[in-house]
């Protein structure tokens, strides 16, 4: 092998890993930031840190790292030569010959015999060899160090396999060599290898190569040289090599073993030498970077991964591997089952034991002294002038993150070096070990890809397609999940969730799924018991954990209510959806589904359905089963019976459901994966499973070139956010809150403009002596007065539930988590001094001016023509600012949310770096594309737009043309009924009681644009919020609602409920002109009833209606409250943590 002076080929992060007995010095690895890591990444490059930086041995010259000798002319010695003669000649021919493909291999049969029997051997430890392809791995010598004055001798060895697949580097000694050498001579003896090792075979193709003893001059005294290297012939003994000629004798003897050992099971002891693993092969089809790697103890007391023997606790020794955010644990090198996974978070923290041999170490004026103990205590032997060793006892270290601690043993110091260096390294770059914005796990993330989802037909069938082309894993994390939950409608076997799932782990695609484990289902009716027990049972390749242990935690009140599905660790679904049924929905929000009024025959039942159908294939109905619910009627029930309907169709109708998600293609969807992961993990490692499961790795990073390559590059600049605690993430000291960071922040830096929508509004309150202590409430109040003082243009917009989502009316005794959520309530906005009103007050602000609040309502026609309403349950958890920054998630606006020591969240919070041209409170403004359209989607959908239509003009390039022109009211006045409080009137009522009192609004779509120009917020968003809360409360006399201030007012309107609830009339079928008739079980209509007359004027109002805009009705029982008389004796006994 020829000199070159080539500079050396750069490589990533180097080890030096070295078996044997003695240590290298400390004074020998000066630099201690030297990256001691492998890597699968082929394309990167960094500097050496070990050949340039190590010093020279005293007394003799360090050679350069072209390899020139120190021996006068550089010229090679005869017995050197003599020994290439022999053993060189021919692997030298080999070695430049082209190497064979691996298709040619399997083409010829000769592959796949020696694959089979690979897995029919076992070594030593009855383990099967690692399947490595020894005419795939080239190595080469390529540096000599030389370690100060210790006169140890590193050998840089640089190792390819599969042409660049997989690149790393390693250090060895020659000691090293010999005793794999050795170890590999003595399984060959005891017949290990099958093949002849007699004495004149050794250089034959069917044994092991010579080993060059050149190489053990100056190493080993021919008195302790083993007997078969020191019985050989005065001629064939060799003397010491240069630096060029050892490294050519041990890569040629390297290549040739390497060779020679694949596909036996030997090879698991080569692979070990060169820290090479079966899942060092599995990594390299996932990129990243690998570090250090081989075979450590793990020492902690509270470790589950020690055994018992004959009354001691014996450790077996794992195969650890560096990876360049966690630490993989794996049973084996030769084994895929992995053992543990030690996640690198910004807690993580490595310490270095200090437990010396029986000698002490002392230091004076530097110099070491090294002092043995003796039975004397006043003699002792002294001997300075020594490089110092920290020769430790036990070799230990450990390992700390936020969830624990792990002791972790090496057996050896220079081992325990080389893991500690390789771990340094990979920590100091780890993305998630640095502090990031909001204190958030996660960093921000460029370059990725978004796309809003608004209500549940788009979100599922998005989800539908993503898991359909699902090819490796599917994470999902849900509050609650329906294996009977229709993708898409109308419902289709093909597209069920179980049935797609497992037509997926059919596939070989392994899901992983973690639910939330109710306390019990009368409190919390989601029956995570049978989704388990069904899932389980559909394929082996379907894995469910339930959480949390509630008596192993101590946790009774708190829920893990996050809601996100990761697909192939590329692309992520999460927001406000759960995979349950009466999610499921679209921007029109039917209220009523009975297929029977349209077709009353030809329907007919069909097994594996949930419903009946009309064709064999598809439902009939659009929500079968038990996902036609409505929460404010019953709770679901008896979930292990899908098919039961949990109320009548005929008299009750659904609840609508409003809500948001986003779809992330990206690194930040990787981020996801990582805190699935971590879940994972934590529940694996605290439970007991009687089905095996398997611990999962995060995903790599992805760099811009695979962003590109994959095709996920986008333009929105994302970062991810939780809420999690001690007892969610098993972290006792840490506590993540940066969804309220990233809310309170985002609100304090706002320009102009906010935009939300939640479930829940509980904030900056106090209600029986306990404190609300999230500040989202007092960040919209500072936001607001400073804009009041400054003259500047803001507002907030905010659309809530109008009621709680929990069954039974106001006045029912068992009804105290609805009156004490809704008390919460209106204590953070309007009533008392810590609402957000009272605080405005005092300040001197007038609330309407810069803030507004407002609900959803729909109303529908049921069977027999019986008008129903219900509210238009809003469940997004989504916060628009500026028209630049979205946030969405799982996050509802409450305690239990923002604190992160109770319910767990996720949160996106994403920025679209493709700014157009827009306006706002008139002047030019530039804003995010998707932050600015996912306002108007949701905006122009409350308004009554069909955007289905606006979309699908828009693809087209064509002008919007709305399919109803709303009805003109009556000019006939009359003033009887007083107007709305502070609200605009411009027309009178007539005899019809049920005319029109304000005219129709006008809406158009590009009026959305500017949310602060007043001919919007005030000609087009009040205006409809007027007339369609004034429509609802005419004709329904809804509940609750701004005129209902008493229990008698309340009495009231339920009275004139129930009175159009038994007022059932309806047209012939087909006859739409025909006359009103009675439609009621009894021959003649009941006196108090409406007429038909009156029915007709009802529906000709209601079909006025813009959309479902209504205001929240802030004056609700304001008087009983005031008495203290809204809620009930009991409420106050009842934790109020629960609900806040």
């Amino acid at each position: 092998m020829a000199d070159t002076a080539a500079p050396p080929p750069q490589m990533l992060p180097v080890v030096i890993p070295v078996d044997t007995i003695d240590d290298i010095g400390r004074n020998a690895l000066p630099n201690r930031d030297a990256p001691p890591s492998t890597t699968a990444a082929p394309t990167a490059t960094t500097q050496d840190p070990i050949s340039s930086q190590l010093p020279a041995a005293p007394g003799r010259q360090q050679e350069e790292n072209q390899g020139v000798s120190n021996e006068p002319g550089n010229k090679p010695r005869p017995r050197f030569q003599n020994f290439m003669r022999l053993r060189g000649q021919r692997s030298e021919q080999n070695r430049q010959r082209a190497p064979v493909s691996v298709v040619d291999q399997l083409q010829f049969g000769m592959l796949p015999v020696a694959m089979v029997k690979m897995q029919l051997e076992r070594d030593e430890h009855n383990d099967p060899p690692i399947p490595i392809l020894g005419q795939e791995l080239s190595a080469k010598i390529t540096h000599t160090v030389h370690t100060g004055n210790t006169g140890h001798t590193l050998y840089r060895i640089e190792l390819d396999y599969a042409f660049g697949m997989i690149r790393w580097a390693i250090y060895r000694e020659v000691r090293d060599f010999l005793a794999l050498h050795t170890y590999l001579r003595t399984q060959s003896v005891r017949g290990y290898l099958n093949k002849t090792t007699t004495r004149g075979n050794t250089d034959g193709e069917e044994g092991l190569p010579r080993f060059p003893r050149a190489l053990l001059v100056g190493l080993l005294s021919i008195q302790h040289m083993p007997k078969w290297l020191s019985q050989r012939p005065e001629d064939e003994k060799e003397d010491a090599l240069s630096d060029r000629e050892a490294r050519e004798a041990l890569e040629l003897y390297l290549n040739r073993l390497v060779r020679r050992v694949a596909f036996t099971a030997q090879v698991n002891r080569v692979c070990l030498f060169l820290e090479f693993s079966v899942m060092s092969l599995q990594m390299a089809c996932i990129q990243g970077e690998l570090g250090k790697q081989g075979y450590l103890k793990i020492k902690s007391r509270s470790s589950p991964h020690s055994i018992m023997k004959f009354g001691t606790r014996e450790r077996i020794p794992r195969w650890f591997i560096v990876r360049e955010s966690c630490i993989v644990v794996m049973e084996q090198a030769a084994s895929l089952n992995i053992h543990d996974v030690f996640l690198m978070d910004q807690e993580f923290e490595l310490v270095q034991g200090r437990h010396l041999q029986p000698h002490v170490v002392e230091y004076s004026n530097d110099e070491i002294r090294f002092v043995e103990k003796s039975g004397d205590k006043n003699k002792s032997r002294v001997r300075t002038g020594a490089t110092a060793h920290h020769y430790f006892k036990r070799h230990n270290f450990y390992v700390k993150n936020a969830e624990r601690k792990m002791k972790l043993g090496a057996k050896s110091e220079r081992e325990m070096e080389q893991f500690l260096m390789s771990i340094k390294w990979v920590a100091a770059r780890n993305q998630y070990g640095q502090p990031n914005r909001f204190g958030s796990f996660a960093p921000i993330r460029c370059k990725a890809n978004a796309q809003w989802l608004v209500d549940g037909r788009d979100y599922f069938w998005a989800l539908s397609e993503a898991i359909s082309n699902a090819r490796e894993r599917i994470y999902i994390h849900d509050w609650w999940l329906s294996p009977e939950l229709y993708l898409r409608r109308p419902g289709t076997l093909e597209w069920r969730l179980d049935h797609l799932l497992k037509r997926k782990a059919e596939e070989g695609v392994h899901i992983y799924i973690v639910l939330y484990n109710e306390v019990a289902n009368q409190f919390t009716p989601t029956d995570s018991g049978y989704s388990k027990q069904h899932l389980m049972a559909l394929h082996s390749n379907i894995f469910v954990q339930r959480s949390p242990n509630h008596f192993q935690m101590g946790t009774f009140y708190w829920a893990h209510h996050e809601k996100v599905c990761i697909v192939d660790e590329m692309v992520a679904f999460m927001g406000g959806f759960d995979l349950c049924f009466g999610r499921w929905d679209t921007p029109s929000h039917a209220l009523v589904d009975d297929p029977y009024m349209e077709h009353p025959e030809g329907l007919s039942l069909t097994p594996g359905f949930l419903g009946p159908t009309l064709d064999g294939k598809h439902e009939a109905q659009v929500w079968p089963g038990q996902d036609y619910a409505n929460e404010r009627v019953a709770e679901w029930h008896t979930l292990n019976k899908p098919e039961q309907d949990v109320i009548n169709r005929e008299r009750a109708p659904r609840m609508p459901w409003h809500d948001t998600g986003v779809q992330i293609m990206g690194q930040p969807a990787r981020d996801l994966c990582r805190h699935f992961v971590q879940r994972w993990n934590m529940l694996l490692r605290s439970k007991n499973h009687t089905r095996k499961m398997s611990f999962l790795m995060p995903p790599p990073e992805l760099g811009p070139e695979e962003l590109k390559e994959y095709g996920v590059q986008g333009t929105c600049e994302i970062q991810i956010c939780r809420s999690a605690g001690p007892w969610s993430l098993h972290t006792p000291k840490t506590v993540e809150h940066s969804v309220q960071n990233a809310y309170l922040k985002c609100i304090q830096m706002s320009d102009h403009f906010v935009y939300i929508e939640n479930q829940f509004f509980v904030t900056s309150t106090a209600l029986d002596n306990v404190q609300i202590e999230n500040s989202i409430g007092l960040a919209l109040v500072e936001r607001i007065v400073r804009a009041h003082r400054q003259g500047t243009p803001w507002r907030a917009i905010i659309v809530i539930p109008l009621t709680p989502g929990f069954p039974m009316s106001y006045d029912n005794p068992e009804s105290s988590s609805l009156r004490i959520i809704q008390s919460l309530q209106y204590l953070s906005i309007s009533r008392g001094p810590n609402s957000i009103f009272g605080r405005l007050l005092r300040a001197g602000v007038n609330p309407d001016e810069y803030i507004g609040f407002f609900s959803l309502r729909t109303w529908g026609m049921l069977r027999n023509g019986r008008l129903s309403t219900e509210q238009l349950y809003i469940h997004g958890k989504t916060m628009v600012v500026d028209d630049r920054i979205a946030l969405i998630g799982s996050a509802n606006i409450n305690e239990r949310s923002q604190r992160g020591d109770r319910d767990s969240e996720l949160l996106a919070v994403i920025r679209d770096e493709d700014m157009i041209d827009s306006t706002m409170a008139g002047q030019p403004y530039k804003v995010g594309r998707f932050a600015h359209t996912l306002r108007l989607r949701q905006m122009r959908e409350h308004a009554g737009i069909d955007t289905d239509m606006l979309e699908n003009a828009a693809l087209k390039h064509e002008a919007y043309k709305p399919k109803r022109t709303p009805a003109k009211p009556s000019a006939n006045a009359n003033t009887s009924l007083p107007s709305m409080p502070g609200r605009r009137r411009t027309h009178s009522r007539s005899n019809n009681l049920f005319a029109p009192l304000f005219s129709v609004p006008e809406v158009d779509p590009d009026a959305f644009i500017d949310p602060l120009d007043p001919e919007f917020y005030e000609d087009v968003w009040l205006n409809i919020a007027d007339y369609n809360t004034y429509a609802f409360r005419c004709v329904f006399h809804c509940v609750p609602d701004d005129d209902i201030k008493t229990w008698v007012a309340y009495t009231e309107a339920m009275h004139w409920s129930s009175r159009l609830n038994r007022s059932l009339w309806q047209r012939p079928a087909s006859q739409s002109n025909a006359p009103l008739q009675w439609a009621g079980e009894t021959l003649q209509p009941e006196p108090d009833v409406f007429s038909a007359q009156e029915h007709d004027q009802m529906v000709a109002l209601l079909q006025t209606c813009c959309g479902n805009l209504v205001h929240h009705p802030l004056l609700f029982m304001e008087q009983e409250a005031a008495a203290s008389n809204f809620m009930f004796p009991m409420d106050h006994i009842t934790p109020t943590m629960v609900f806040d």
